[in-house]
């Protein structure tokens, strides 16, 4: 069973995450930007992260440095409602942009496809 991290600051969504993708691995979850690093700090390596993009004390992307010190190997999913913005151009294959106005259930299946893709977990 492979871990993940849910970083997200909408406490609803982020319940029905957990509840959801809670079924089928380790869930981990953060609130916020200075609660996520001190969570990435003081654990093993996640095997993949649900990051917000925007969180309220800091914008969730500038975490990736301190991910990638823990892992090169982590998935980290970017996830956010404001799909105006342009895509992520960070060129790390294991980054990988999601839409957060779609359907959990679709985010989830998303999630555990590139996981198996790319790490075989799941």
């Amino acid at each position: 069973m492979f871990s993940l991290l849910i970083i997200e600051d909408e406490l609803d969504y982020r319940d029905s995450l957990i509840e959801l993708i809670g079924q089928d691995c380790n869930v981990s979850s953060a609130e916020s930007f200075c609660e996520a690093s001190a969570l990435i700090n003081v654990s093993n390596p996640f095997d993949a992260i649900l990051l917000d993009k925007h969180l309220p004390d800091s914008e969730g992307v500038e975490l990736i440095p301190l991910i990638r010190q823990k892992s090169v190997d982590t998935i980290i999913f970017v996830h956010s409602a404001y799909n105006q913005n342009p895509p992520l151009s960070i060129d790390d294959p294991r980054i990988i942009s999601l839409d957060k106005l779609g359907n959990i259930t679709d985010l989830k299946r998303n999630i555990f496809d590139y996981i198996k893709r790319l790490n075989g977990k799941v």
